[in-house]
């Protein structure tokens, strides 16, 4: 369990933690535990797994030094926990062992809403003993025997499937309520296995690709459910080649894109235009920023008032063989051809995505999924210049968005944020650093002897509503 869970809208609620309460500056974050709960093995949960969870964040023997996983909490401290200058995380006080406070850095009066409040918590007695380089090895990552929440893992087939058992004397049962599924299959399948299975009753709930909506729609035994994401998909720039610093080359690549007709076509009519990530929720939108409309004749003025260079040839880093990611690719490189901009495309595996990204032997990608529209705030961690994506892939960096991510975090009241978060996407829309394609749509199929089931907003949890789920 996470101290916070999200709730089938991607909002977050009281989970492992039974509160959590930023103070009014943003500086600070008093965390509750919840008094009752304990690891599967009877041991009780504390504050001491919570702190030693961060520090394995924050570690530079688990994510590297610098990395972006240290950065995620905005823990006063970790900075120096990284780089090996201290040995605890400064801003991480324990006060008993249900209560935690930290200080923040910067300040962020909506902490309580980023995602690192979902991420699981550990079992610290179970390490006890492990050397700290060598946790990867840990049987414990194979095999999670020691829990905290509803289902207990059984057993993990590589490539297959996990098998939990509801933990029927669960500490939560008095607390939310015990699950009525006593058992749980999570496979792991490629969409066609999973809509077939879907059909012949032996999968109970799965996500739907657009080209199998009508089928799925046809099935008798099945209800069809669709529901705005937090996500998005889009193209994104390496600007670390100078060659695409210039603005106004980034535009000329979107006006060159008939972004509605490759989401109708690709995309099966799927998803909602938009302009920039921040993409909700509706205090938060500039109904001045709209996307760029399709406009060759204009992407080509653009493209000779910066002066390009008409020989230069643009590498896309197409990752993986997944079908409607290689048409997202080749429909860029059509769409540029248009306007005379050559486009080869370089395919690799998702295996090496991480180190072609650190090569940066390319000039654009794709992006996509992420929680965006949940909160504009969740944009800083792409765009804000102190992030990986922004200085070590991207190479983007604007003083002027720095300045207002800090300045959107520094308050909770909605009207202020709105101002902020506006020019934002004013920035955002004029200086392109992604192509913002659409947001997403997930759809989802459930079985029609499942009661309870809500469909969530993104694919990544299925179950978000499994507390609820029982057979009719």
């Amino acid at each position: 369990m996470g101290l916070a869970r999200q709730n089938t809208q991607g909002q977050f609620e009281p989970w492992l933690a039974s509160s959590y309460t930023v103070d009014d500056s943003g500086s600070s974050v008093t965390i509750k535990l919840q008094p009752t709960a304990r690891w599967s093995d009877g041991q009780p949960i504390t504050a001491a797994d919570v702190v030693w969870t961060w520090e394995l964040w924050a570690a530079p023997w688990v994510h590297g030094p610098a990395s972006a996983q240290s950065k995620v909490w905005g823990l006063a401290g970790a900075k120096e926990f990284n780089d090996g200058t201290a040995d605890t995380i400064s801003g991480v006080q324990v006060v008993d062992d249900h209560t935690i406070t930290a200080k923040l850095d910067p300040p962020n009066a909506l902490w309580a809403i980023g995602q690192q409040m979902d991420f699981g918590i550990l079992p610290k007695h179970v390490f006890d003993g492990w050397p700290k380089d060598k946790l990867a090895d840990h049987a414990y990552m194979d095999a999670p025997t020691v829990s905290s929440g509803p289902y207990k893992f059984v057993k993990y087939e590589l490539d297959q499937y996990i098998e939990m058992a509801r933990w029927d004397d669960w500490w939560g049962n008095t607390v939310w309520k015990q699950p009525k599924v006593t058992h749980v299959f999570a496979k792991q399948l490629d969409p066609p296995t999973a809509i077939a299975q879907i059909e012949r009753g032996e999968l109970t709930v799965a996500a739907v690709p657009g080209q199998e909506m009508d089928r799925v729609q046809k099935m008798a035994n099945v209800e069809l459910f669709r529901v705005p994401s937090l996500g998005m998909i889009g193209y994104w720039y390496n600007q670390r080649h100078t060659y695409l610093k210039d603005k106004r080359v980034r535009q000329a690549f979107d006006f060159a894109l008939d972004k509605e007709a490759i989401r109708k076509a690709v995309n099966f009519g799927l998803g909602k235009p938009t302009a920039t990530t921040i993409m909700g929720p509706d205090w938060a939108l500039n109904p001045n920023v709209k996307p760029r409309p399709y406009d060759p004749e204009k992407a080509k003025a653009l493209l000779t008032e910066a002066g390009w260079d008409p020989t230069q040839t643009l590498t896309y880093l197409l990752v993986g063989s997944d079908a409607f990611v290689k048409s997202l690719a080749e429909v860029f490189q059509q769409y540029l051809s248009q306007i005379s901009v050559k486009v080869d495309l370089k395919t690799v595996t998702s295996a090496v995505e991480i180190p072609e990204f650190d090569k940066g032997e390319f000039d654009v990608g794709l992006i996509g999924g992420g929680e965006f529209a949940r909160d504009p705030s969740l944009s800083a961690a792409y765009f804000r210049s102190d992030t990986s994506w922004a200085s070590k892939w991207m190479g983007y960096a604007n003083p002027r968005l720095d300045e207002l991510f800090k300045q959107g975090v520094a308050t909770n009241d909605p009207k202020k944020r709105a101002d902020v978060y506006f020019e934002v996407q004013q920035i955002l829309s004029d200086e392109v650093p992604w192509i913002l394609l659409w947001q997403l749509e997930q759809v989802w199929a459930a079985d029609k002897r499942l009661a309870g089931f809500t469909p969530y907003v993104m694919s990544t949890s299925t179950g978000a509503s499994l507390l609820d789920w029982s057979w009719k």
